[in-house]
């Protein structure tokens, strides 16, 4: 029982050391590619790449591995974004239409980029989706103005409706179905929503902050600004957890991690319930960092940099298990090795 409770109180050590910062290992997936992209709990990246085809510039939506590079395609126009990944490899966004005038949401699944129209008006965009398929996005409506609509595969795209006035606008979606947005109400005053099950709560107004994203547990985030400071600091709601002070606009949220721009908005900046660390801080090799636009459960990173070639753009960054871990990890089983012989020594003993 003594080894046993000493194990357990081995294993529990590196938690209290936690406060080092963790060691990342940085790969350059792709050159050309813009600042803004997504990962998914697969590894797959989702970025987007500026590139010169017949005479003319392009944006293209393209998933990306180590070794690995998929096209999304396009709808017919020059102009291809995505915005988000879901862990199944369907991918959302928006894409101009031939002639290059309007644009429409996107979906892509199984290897198909297929058009999800519009609510009459000309342009829309798919902006989020989580792992049942849920799409979120916005598309303007007949007589101007646009709204907020959620999508399916079953049930197609629908308007998600407003707080009494004329607009709404999604801004992401999360797992258990909720969604974040803005809308107006009758008076014209935009406020903060969550939707849930065709109903559209008012979440009230909050200043000076911008939402950005809903965590994977419905935590809210997003950063408030101080216009007479020139800063902005993290807000977050509905969360167990919060990174130290200093993180001033949230990109993306995992279990465990938030990822985003330090205050005065100076630096690529990961935060963990342990510590807050700029990119160049944790990474091993040497590299500039410009964002960091995405993190997973894994803790991998994706964001924009520039190596000491001078070869920027998407960047993966890999967490390194400290060398501490292993030692205490082969030091644990050495321990129970131990007792296990221990105990078959105890037994042949007893039985003789």
């Amino acid at each position: 029982m003594r080894i046993t409770l000493f194990v357990i109180l081995l294993a529990a050590t590196p938690v209290a050391a936690m406060a080092q910062a963790p060691r990342y290992v940085a790969q350059l997936l792709m050159t050309s590619s813009m600042q803004g992209a997504d990962i998914n709990n697969s590894g797959v990246v989702l970025t987007n790449e500026y590139r010169y085809v017949g005479g003319s510039w392009e944006y293209g939506a393209v998933f990306l591995t180590p070794g690995s590079r998929v096209d999304l395609g396009t709808l017919g126009g020059k102009q291809v974004f995505g915005n988000e990944l879901n862990d199944l490899g369907m991918a959302v966004g928006r894409s101009t239409l031939a002639g290059g005038t309007t644009a429409h949401a996107f979906v892509y699944t199984s290897g198909v980029m297929q058009d999800i129209g519009t609510m009459g008006g000309n342009n829309s965009e798919a902006v989020a989706v989580n792992n049942a398929g849920l799409v979120g996005g916005n598309s303007e409506i007949a007589g101007g103005g646009s709204r907020g609509f959620l999508y399916t595969a079953a049930g197609g795209i629908r308007d998600i409706g407003t707080l009494g006035g004329a607009q709404s606008r999604v801004i992401d979606v999360s797992e258990s179905g909720t969604v974040l947005g803005e809308a107006q109400t009758a008076s014209g005053e935009w406020r903060t929503f969550l939707y849930r099950d065709g109903v559209m709560k008012d979440y009230g107004r909050w200043g000076a902050t911008t939402w950005e994203g809903l965590g994977p547990n419905d935590e809210i985030y997003g950063a408030y600004h101080w216009p007479d400071r020139g800063t902005q600091w993290l807000e977050i709601l509905n969360s167990s957890w919060r990174p130290p002070i200093g993180m001033g606009i949230p990109y993306d949220m995992a279990n465990g991690y938030i990822v985003g721009m330090r205050e005065h908005n100076t630096q690529p900046t990961l935060g963990t319930p342990e510590g807050l660390w700029g990119l160049e801080e944790i990474d091993d090799g040497d590299w500039h960092f410009y964002e960091v636009s995405g993190v997973n459960d894994a803790g991998q990173l994706v964001g924009y940099g520039c190596n000491a070639e001078y070869s920027c753009g998407t960047v993966l960054l890999n967490p390194v298990p400290e060398p501490a871990t292993y030692a205490m990890l082969g030091a644990g089983l050495g321990i129970m090795a131990l007792a296990r012989r221990r105990s078959k020594a105890g037994t042949l003993t007893r039985s003789a």
